[in-house]
């Protein structure tokens, strides 16, 4: 059929490898409410399913790009299996940063970080380098700086970063 090759290049074209759909757990589903999404799970500190993002394999304006459970986005910590809270941490809007960043990076699920959001509470209890990395849009400039103001206001910050364009791409190639 033609919806598996759409899949691959929907996946190609966003530079995911079958060792990065593997690491992620990533699934495709082909019928129901999540039909013709790619299905990105999130492990909390157990290893125990806590969220999932189910983004459309379609650009087309009439459907939204991304479904998720109506569970409050402030309340998870995507993939926290997955970091080390000792090393520096990256902030990241999206998944799909996220995952093309590949070092202990966190999505926000939206432009900034919220006072009562279960990772504004742990970056406070663990203190890391915090890398500020948002989309270089209106939503990300403003994010980065409304973050960079709570991080800063809420306790003694010294190893506060935000990247420059040029920065942000010699990270990737890493």
């Amino acid at each position: 059929t033609k919806k598996p090759k759409k899949v691959i290049s929907y996946l190609v074209e966003r530079k995911i490898s079958y060792r990065t759909i593997r690491t992620y757990n990533m699934y495709y589903a082909e019928e129901g409410k999540y039909r013709d999404r790619v299905i990105i799970p999130s492990y909390n500190i157990q290893g125990k399913i806590n969220f999932f993002v189910a983004r459309s394999i379609y650009n087309a304006l009439d459907i939204m790009k991304y479904i998720h459970p109506s569970v409050p986005k402030e309340d998870i910590i995507f993939n926290e299996l997955f970091i080390t809270w000792e090393k520096p941490i990256i902030l990241v809007e999206g998944i799909f940063d996220s995952i093309s960043i590949n070092r202990n990076s966190i999505p926000l699920l939206g432009s900034s970080l919220s006072e009562k959001s279960a990772l504004f509470k742990k970056i406070l209890n663990f203190k890391p380098q915090v890398i500020l990395m948002l989309d270089n849009d209106q939503a990300g400039k403003e994010g980065t700086i409304k973050t960079a103001k709570l991080l800063v206001s809420s306790s003694e910050r010294k190893h506060l970063n935000r990247l420059s364009s040029w920065e942000i791409k010699l990270i990737k190639r890493r």
